[in-house]
């Protein structure tokens, strides 16, 4: 016996053909309960048993639908609606319903955490919402985004969890070039331009993105950051960053310099950071003044 693809219990028969299941829990929450009949050679038997919840009425959330103004999926920065289906499984007619969204993560802020129901009739399913809420600008590609959907009617209270995906850019460093005129590297007193190929990786696109180089270095300066794309960076499409790099002429030879690179989306609070080290084992490649990049 199986609830929600959970085993409930395991039972084998007798010669008689007589068994008997023992539940480790009793099914407390209405609805179906898979019963499968196996034997050696032997077509399987499937069917359901319906567990009746007691008088009154008994309120459950059958399924969930999202949606936004581009498609069903929950991107970064995006309002999203959410509609869910609730279904009374109970013996009679509800009361007055108040059904609240409540999120359990920081990566969402609920912007209508209530919606009232006059009444559900007993064996009737109808939808409530859509709640609508705001998914953090700064959530990680593929973060769970968590919530409690809270049922009440009068003295009584069903809690159900929502689990939802969020769809975020990430980047990867496809490879990173100094051109010089000379040797490939940075030099003391040199001024180089430093190409940069990154990959947008994630799940979700980038509109308008921006791209920031700082360095916390008395030996190099960043004098210009410039891109191939301020308008669209798609899922699995390159990026081209060029920076001009000046490295002061009191730079020891084989100094290592560490810098990052912050990339945004204009007029939002976006912000991602890839850092430069001198690991090469590190998303960033670094770059050694005067030796290995």
């Amino acid at each position: 016996m199986t609830k929600n693809g959970i085993i409930l219990g395991v039972a084998s028969a007798n010669e008689n053909g007589v068994c008997q299941i023992n539940l480790e829990e009793p099914a407390s929450v209405p609805g179906s309960i898979d019963l499968v009949i196996t034997s050696y050679n032997s077509i399987p038997y499937e069917t359901e048993i319906n567990v009746i919840a007691p008088d009154g009425s008994y309120m459950l959330l059958d399924d969930f639908s999202i949606s936004n103004n581009n498609d069903e999926a929950v991107n970064f920065s995006d309002q999203v609606s959410l509609s869910v289906m609730i279904e009374n499984v109970g013996t009679e007619t509800s009361g007055f319903i108040t059904t609240t969204l409540i999120n359990q993560t920081d990566n969402a802020t609920v912007l209508t955490p209530y919606i009232t129901i006059d009444s559900v009739l007993a064996n009737q399913m109808l939808e409530a919402g859509p709640f609508e809420f705001e998914v953090s600008s700064n959530v990680s590609n593929q973060e769970d985004v968590k919530f409690t959907l809270l049922i009440e009617e009068n003295e009584s209270s069903w809690e159900y969890p929502i689990s939802l995906t969020a769809n975020a850019p990430e980047y990867n460093m496809v490879s990173s070039s100094i051109f010089d005129g000379e040797n490939g590297s940075l030099d003391p007193g040199e001024n180089v331009s430093m190409q940069m190929v990154i990959e947008n990786t994630g799940s979700a696109a980038l509109h308008y993105p921006t791209f920031e180089v700082y360095e916390n270095d008395d030996y190099i300066s960043i004098e210009y950051v410039s891109s191939d794309n301020a308008y669209f960076w798609d899922i699995g499409s390159l990026v081209i960053v060029n920076v001009n790099v000046n490295v002061s002429e009191d730079a020891p030879v084989g100094h290592s310099s560490i810098a990052w690179l912050d990339i945004g989306s204009l007029n939002t609070d976006y912000e991602a950071c890839l850092l430069y080290t001198s690991d090469a084992a590190d998303e960033g490649l670094g770059v050694d003044l005067g030796g290995r990049r």
